[in-house]
């Protein structure tokens, strides 16, 4: 059976990872938070995962939070140096507050797909960036996960 993985990041000194796998019907999820101060250690965990398309949160300039975007932009420009390396697609990069728009906490906890403590904030993240792409994309699986919503 073939395997195909989407890998959608929350890109920071945290960085939040959610892996997504596909086998025939079937959906396997994974979540990470990587310290991203080494970006060699980034670039080694995107090795390692090998995804067949990143998604990824995209920057936005806030003052406030200066010195992690800084690093978001550096995770940000190894990740696209890595899909263009092996030509992968990044098909969806959404801004913060759009992942977090309809995506809310109590909706993904609904789905069963939450992860609680601090080691998954981030994860949690990068999970509604996944969410939000498969949202906008494939009208089929929104409609079931609608479903799931209501019951």
């Amino acid at each position: 059976m073939e395997i195909f993985r989407v890998l959608a990041a929350d890109p920071g000194v945290t960085t939040g990872v959610a892996v997504i796998e596909y086998v025939q019907e079937s959906y396997g999820y994974s979540f990470w938070q990587i310290d991203c101060r080494n970006l060699r250690a980034w670039d080694d965990f995107l090795r390692g995962v090998n995804p067949d398309v990143i998604l990824y949160e995209d920057f936005k300039h806030r003052p406030n939070l200066m010195k992690a975007e800084l690093y978001s932009m550096q995770v940000i420009g190894v990740t696209r140096l890595y899909a263009e390396r092996r030509n992968i697609e990044i098909p969806f990069t959404p801004i913060p507050s759009e992942a977090k728009a309809f995506w809310t906490d109590d909706k993904i906890k609904k789905l069963g797909l939450w992860r609680t403590g601090k080691n998954y904030e981030h994860a949690m993240d990068a999970l509604r960036v996944y969410l939000t792409y498969k949202m906008k994309t494939d009208p089929f699986w929104f409609a079931l996960m609608v479903d799931k919503l209501k019951d």
